[in-house]
């Protein structure tokens, strides 16, 4: 296995262990003794994870690119849409990575870890975009 793609599969783990984190601070809002700086460390971690993921991605050979991913992002605009969709990439993986064996299941987890590829570069070009704007008086 060659070091770009040992660096897309951490990358690609390590992105979806990130949201199932975010997932799981944004839940436990309902305990007392839960705080909010919980969910934005995790979102933050979501985001540094979408970078590194795009990075890897980019970092493969043109080959094993996504379909789509010369096109342009898709900034969503509102940081919270990219995240969503993000999260939801991720999920699709584990969903496929785990759901009953059947002919379709490669193509169905390529699928997702496609999605999860081109999610990630969106969430990036979201948040260099949104820190952008923050910074800008």
């Amino acid at each position: 296995m060659s070091q770009a793609l040992m660096d897309y599969v951490t990358a690609r783990n390590d992105a979806i262990r990130a949201v199932l984190r975010m997932l799981a601070a944004e839940h436990e809002l309902s305990d007392e003794l839960s705080s909010v700086l919980d969910v934005t460390d995790a979102e933050a971690e979501v985001d540094a994870v979408a970078a590194r993921l795009a990075d890897a991605t980019e970092a493969l050979p043109r080959d094993r690119h996504p379909v789509g991913w010369r096109e342009p992002p898709a900034v969503a605009g509102v940081i919270r849409v990219a995240r969503v969709r993000f999260a939801k990439a991720a999920l699709r993986c584990l969903a496929a990575e785990y759901a009953d064996e059947s002919a379709d299941e490669d193509a169905s987890s390529e699928y997702a870890d496609e999605q999860l590829c081109l999610a990630a570069r969106n969430l990036a070009a979201d948040a260099t975009a949104h820190q952008a704007a923050r910074r800008t008086p």
